[in-house]
């Protein structure tokens, strides 16, 4: 078995009425803007930081530009 994380911009992957099942290791969400790439690591290396990649499992999390909303499924 794999272990992938889907990371996106994208809020429909969150969303259980769009895809209601997503297969996987869990799902992460950037909520930040712009979407450059200075961005996108600085969001990344938040989360890392707040929670080690063994805690995603089967995990939706949101990365907000001052917070990150974390939720097992």
């Amino acid at each position: 078995m794999h272990t992938m994380v889907i990371v996106t911009y994208d809020e429909d992957f969150q969303n259980p009425l769009m895809i209601p099942d997503i297969p996987g290791f869990g799902v992460v969400r950037l909520n930040v803007y712009p979407t450059g790439l200075k961005q996108t690591q600085d969001a990344l290396q938040r989360l890392l930081e707040s929670y080690p990649v063994a805690t995603w499992e089967k995990a939706s999390i949101v990365v907000d530009k001052h917070k990150i909303r974390y939720q097992k499924k």
